[in-house]
């Protein structure tokens, strides 16, 4: 489905932590070229707000929920795959869509993440804020959307 993909589809978080940089050139292109997830970003992130041009928006209407959503939750695994999904008051699951990430973090919690649906890149970037709490940021021209999002 479009819908991940033109909706920011979120969102989107990150490699290994441990970043050292390498005497050659080979290596230092390895670093550029990220990883999966670290595991301070792996888990299950549930979306709490949004921001677009540093307006609060409604995240149903920023991420275009189905019918009957309540909630967004995007799942991070070790392996570098991701689910996101859009549950109903009960938990049940009424939308999911995944692929994989590739990730790429600073030493201080910040970075990008490219979401891959179906061979379609999506770009964002992120700011682990505290060990429970993350924004994911899209710019599209002069648009900037921002998500907070927590475990």
């Amino acid at each position: 489905m479009q819908k991940f993909r033109s909706r920011f589809a979120a969102l989107i978080l990150f490699c290994t932590l441990s970043t050292a940089c390498g005497d050659g050139a080979d290596e230092a292109d390895d670093d550029d070229e990220g990883g999966p997830p670290p595991p301070a970003l792996v888990g299950t992130w549930t979306y709490q707000s949004v921001t677009v041009d540093e307006t609060l928006a409604s995240l149903g209407e920023v991420l275009d929920w189905v019918p009957d959503a309540v909630e967004a939750r995007l799942q991070l695994l070790e392996n570098g795959a991701f689910v996101y999904e859009e549950v109903n008051a009960q938990g049940g699951q009424l939308f999911a869509e995944s692929g994989f990430v590739v990730v790429t973090v600073d030493e201080v919690g910040r970075g990008t993440i490219e979401f891959n649906v179906d061979g379609v890149e999506t770009p964002a970037s992120f700011m682990l804020v505290t060990d429970d709490s993350l924004v994911l940021t899209e710019r599209a021209g002069t648009t900037t959307t921002a998500f907070t999002l927590f475990r």
